[in-house]
């Protein structure tokens, strides 16, 4: 097993050999999710409302390390021009 570096690889048949392409997982940003907080838990400052935990990573990062996949909660928040009108 590889090691998780960030990157997902992906086989790519070519008329003679397998090559192994690597390409870089979806990055999900936590501080452009609805769901992300910031708690007053000094060692835990990172909170998300969609899975109900906080942590001292950003929660997409501990999302991705005890699962291997990106944060399927993840919701753009509602761009505030939008909230004005």
């Amino acid at each position: 097993m590889l090691p998780d570096v960030g990157l997902n690889i992906v086989k790519i048949d070519q008329p003679f050999k397998k090559v192994l392409a690597m390409q870089p997982l979806k990055t999900v940003i936590c501080r452009k999710c609805k769901y992300y907080y910031i708690t007053w838990d000094t060692g835990k400052p990172h909170g998300c409302r969609a899975m109900n935990f906080k942590s001292r990573q950003p929660p997409s990062l501990v999302v991705r390390r005890n699962s291997g996949a990106e944060c399927m909660q993840y919701t753009p928040k509602d761009d505030a021009s939008e909230r004005d009108a």
